[in-house]
């Protein structure tokens, strides 16, 4: 079994975690068609059509903070026993 570490991916985004922001922050990325072809290699898998993600960053007890988030694609796959090509989501 091989195990793939996390940055292989290519699909990178910063945002500020400076605790002295006390409003909530909501953030919407999008994977780049580079990114996309990058992460469908890294997954061994045709194509990813689609990749984005949400991200929610919240005060938290004073000078911490709370990010939560979430992410949602549209991957191309192959069956393994027609080896026919399918969506995913």
């Amino acid at each position: 079994m091989t195990v793939k570490r996390a940055a292989d991916h290519g699909f990178h985004r910063s945002m500020s975690m400076q605790s002295n922001e006390r409003s909530q922050t909501t953030l919407d990325f999008e994977a780049s068609e580079g990114e996309r072809e990058t992460i469908a290699a890294w997954l061994e898998t045709p194509s990813v059509k689609r990749l984005t993600a949400h991200v929610e960053r919240h005060p938290w007890r004073g000078t911490g903070l709370s990010v939560a988030g979430r992410f949602a694609a549209d991957v191309e796959r192959i069956c393994g026993v027609s080896l026919e090509r399918f969506d995913e989501h």
